[in-house]
């Protein structure tokens, strides 16, 4: 075993030192660590019926250690598969049982033996067309990931990849898949039903996105290569730390860090990540998001925004600098202004990608110490299904012909048709939702679309203007796995932002085995629903749908760039 080395952490109060004391002396009242070392569900609340749900979400707290003597047991499942030659892995999952295993693909080693591992967490049908085409199906092992077992797109996803496997292995095709769920799901009995190589079943007090450190993360962490002996013990260390019952640590600075800027107006937290430290963020994105944007508060993560000078941003925001050890400062001089500014500024340096696992930790005892700070339930996601309900009142409309019946449009021209908007004109309608943004907190850009690095860029070009116009924060999402993070915070949180709804036709469509529907229709009922469950709270809105991607976004972009 490695030794384990320590992460740094400072945290540079600024202008929130006097809500951070306000926290302090309110933790020793009601005895925080304490109770927290304990699961304590009444420090979020004092309803009986909330508590007692809360109670049945704070299993991860000592995960870790639990299902530490389960490691051998995870390691073998991965070393059979690939014994069997099934060197390739595409896990279909969403939110919490995605963003994790992304995480630790992009930062471990795939091991010698070891193939591609593909997340697929899109129901654009060029993305899931890509992932199927990108491997051999006959060495390939499709890993379903969801506690509900309910998750339409990880059905759809395993729907269809059943489909191929059976054409391609026959009654051998159960080998080729396994899962991870919750007892008595869906998934798990389509899993027993249909022989699967194996089915996991998580400890059910465990929300999806505490879940990195259950078997949500570490059977794909097995697969990918992740020594998880050590993995684990980064985070048991994390564990002994923070709830020790000392009174200082890491994980609760951190918690009283993100409390004390949403308190203070610095809501907009925004992450300054290095290139090896980034893929981390979109997990924390969602672990903030998600817990915090509830009840009409909530902290507004900002990830892989383009990175200016201090004087370029709103005075609504607080930074957290991530990066290891050996790598390069990746502020650009932006923490050097950020000290003589006062702003409030968390840098944390990790000393190697094993600390990865105490890093999870670290964030979901902050998160949870923030929600405390806020006095939300940082444990609920009262807004999720809004969307949900929405996407299946669109396929309802499904006539017999399986095709999706859209709105009216607003307007179109060339690449672009507006199915949400004020205006009689395509710029008519991106110059009425401009004036709007602009007197917004923040812009979000949502976009359905295959998600690739020149899509990437024009969305950060997109970003980058309206910062540098308006000095509003930006973010942005692809649909629908921001649905499963962020996009609780865009209904429940505090309601200053403007959103653009961006979908798009694809080259190809691949029909759901099954379902009434395609992966394009389920899109774009997607977006139509969410669009629609946004469209309620009143806020700047325009959804503007491309029939050609590249070619419309850049003109999208364009016409934006020309309206501001």
């Amino acid at each position: 075993m490695t030794q384990i080395e320590p992460t740094m952490q400072t945290v540079y109060q600024g202008s929130i030192d006097d809500m951070w004391d306000e926290l302090w002396e309110r933790s020793s009242i009601e005895r925080l660590i304490e109770r927290l070392a304990k699961a304590d569900p009444s420090l979020w609340s004092d309803d009986a019926a909330v508590r007692e749900s809360i109670a049945n979400r704070l299993g991860w707290l000592r995960i870790a250690s639990s299902l530490l003597p389960r490691v051998e047991e995870i390691d073998a499942f991965a070393k059979s598969a690939r014994a069997d030659g099934l060197t390739n892995v595409i896990l279909l999952g969403m939110g919490g049982s995605s963003l994790c295993p992304t995480v630790l693909a992009r930062m471990f080693d795939r091991p010698a033996d070891g193939g591609e591992f593909i997340v697929l967490d899109a129901t654009d049908p060029d993305t899931v067309l890509r992932a199927e085409r990108s491997v051999d199906l006959a060495h390939t092992l499709f890993l379903s990931a969801s506690k509900s077992g309910r998750t339409v797109e990880t059905l759809s996803h395993t729907e269809y990849f059943w489909s191929r496997m059976t054409e391609v292995a026959g009654d051998k095709a159960g080998q080729h898949f396994a899962a991870v769920t919750d007892e008595g799901s869906d998934l798990q009995k389509i899993g027993v039903e249909r022989g699967f190589r194996q089915v996991f079943i998580n400890p059910s007090d465990i929300g999806g996105r505490y879940s990195a450190l259950s078997y949500f993360g570490l059977v794909a962490g097995a697969l990918i290569g992740v020594p998880l002996t050590d993995f684990l013990r980064h985070a048991i260390g994390v564990e002994s730390a923070s709830l020790s019952g000392l009174k200082q640590n890491d994980a609760l600075d951190l918690g009283f860090f993100l409390g004390a800027a949403a308190r203070d107006g610095k809501d907009k937290l925004t992450f300054l990540a290095s290139e090896r430290m980034a893929p981390l963020v979109p997990w924390i994105e969602q672990l903030i998001a998600e817990s915090t944007g509830k009840s009409g508060v909530g902290i507004v993560p900002i990830a892989a925004e383009p990175l200016m000078s201090l004087d370029k941003y709103g005075d609504d925001r607080s930074f957290v600098v991530l990066r290891f050890a050996d790598d390069t400062d990746p502020t650009g001089g932006l923490l050097e202004q950020c000290l003589n500014g006062q702003c409030p500024l968390t840098e944390i340096t990790l000393p190697a990608v094993a600390s990865l696992a105490g890093e999870f930790l670290r964030w979901e005892i902050a998160t949870a110490i923030a929600g405390w700070g806020l006095y939300i339930n940082p444990f609920d996601e009262p807004n999720v299904q809004e969307s949900k309900d929405n996407t299946n009142k669109v396929l309802e409309t499904i006539g017999s012909d399986g095709r999706l019946a859209l709105p009216d449009p607003v307007a179109t021209e060339g690449d672009l048709t507006v199915f949400r908007g004020d205006g009689s004109s395509v710029d008519d309608v991106i110059s009425a939702w401009w004036s709007q943004a602009t007197e917004s907190q923040y812009v979000a850009i949502l976009a359905y679309v295959d998600e690739s690095d020149e899509t990437e860029e024009l969305i950060a070009r997109l970003r980058r203007h309206v910062l540098t116009t308006t000095k509003r924060a930006t973010l942005r999402g692809y649909g629908p796995r921001y649905l499963h993070s962020i996009g609780q915070l865009y209904k429940g949180g505090p309601q200053v932002g403007a959103f653009m709804v961006v979908s798009s036709d694809s080259t190809e469509d691949a029909d759901i085995p099954n379902a009434s529907y395609s992966f394009q229709s389920l899109k774009m009922a997607q977006a139509l629903g969410d669009a629609e469950s946004l469209a309620s709270r009143k806020r700047p809105l325009v959804h503007i749908h491309l029939s050609s991607l590249q070619s419309g976004l850049r003109t999208l972009v364009e016409r934006i760039e020309k309206a501001g």
